[in-house]
């Protein structure tokens, strides 16, 4: 695929893996508007890169929704590239935590339901345009779910599933649909975990090559490891992700802490 003289719309564009990939999309040739709810990470992601828009709104409330349906006749009627990235994620047990539910309706909503309504919302402008994609970032543990995360394992791994469905639904159209699986990255999300961490950098380098040769699936680092093994070895990788990054044992030290 050309990444070239696009409008790439990005998901939670204002700090971590989005706004990597937001500047190495203007430094490509493409105008770029970001999506975010932190005014302040907005605005400095302008200031500091020339040439990039941005949106503040929520798209896991209806209002936000709304927003950006009403910008499609407006400055968002030229996207031909849309991201879906935005993600929020939290370990917790679900047997001792005292409110598990309101944490995985959250992940729910923010990294599944928003980006299958955006992409509804934005399929007739970019099947309007002559080259389009949707864009989808996942994670690893798409492939395979982390027992310390239920539901954010739950949510992407939900979005892997709603990715190769829109895929093979928009397979006669014009608008590709790719599925970007990074490893754990350095974000404010993982900032305390002492698990090993990539760059977004490196996310975004091996995701423009992916994009670059039509790879559908851009499985990144370990996560390539990931999938080998799971299919070769489904128990041993069972066996780390009930560990890694952190293992319930840890889990439940921490909520014995917190009762302290």
């Amino acid at each position: 695929m050309e990444l070239v003289g696009h409008h790439v719309f990005i998901t939670g564009g204002a700090s971590g893996i989005g706004l990597a990939l937001a500047r190495e999309f203007l430094k490509t040739g493409n105008r770029v508007t970001v999506w975010g709810r932190d005014t302040d990470k907005l605005e400095r992601a302008v200031r500091d890169n020339p040439g990039l828009d941005s949106l503040k709104v929520d798209i896991s409330q209806k209002g936000g929704l709304e927003l950006i349906t009403r910008e499609l006749t407006g400055r968002l009627s030229s996207v031909s590239i849309l991201v879906n990235n935005a993600a929020v994620g939290n370990a917790y047990c679900l047997l001792r935590d005292e409110s598990p539910f309101e944490k995985i309706e959250a992940e729910l909503l923010t990294n599944l339901l928003a980006p299958i309504r955006l992409t509804k919302i934005f399929l007739p402008v970019l099947l309007n345009q002559d080259h389009a994609a949707v864009v989808n970032v996942t994670s690893g543990y798409a492939v395979w779910p982390c027992t310390s995360l239920p539901g954010y394992s739950t949510a992407k791994g939900g979005l892997h599933a709603f990715t190769r469905v829109l895929r093979n639904q928009l397979k006669n159209t014009g608008v590709k649909v790719f599925e970007v699986l990074p490893p754990m990255v350095e974000t404010e999300m993982v900032k305390e975990s002492r698990a090993k961490k990539i760059s977004p950098e490196a996310v975004v380098a091996a995701t423009f090559s992916g994009l670059r040769r039509n790879r559908w699936e851009i499985a990144i680092g370990e996560v390539r490891l990931m999938r080998f093994v799971g299919g070769i070895a489904p128990r041993l990788l069972d066996w780390i992700l009930r560990r890694y990054p952190i293992s319930l044992k840890e889990l439940d030290r921490l909520y014995l802490q917190e009762k302290k």
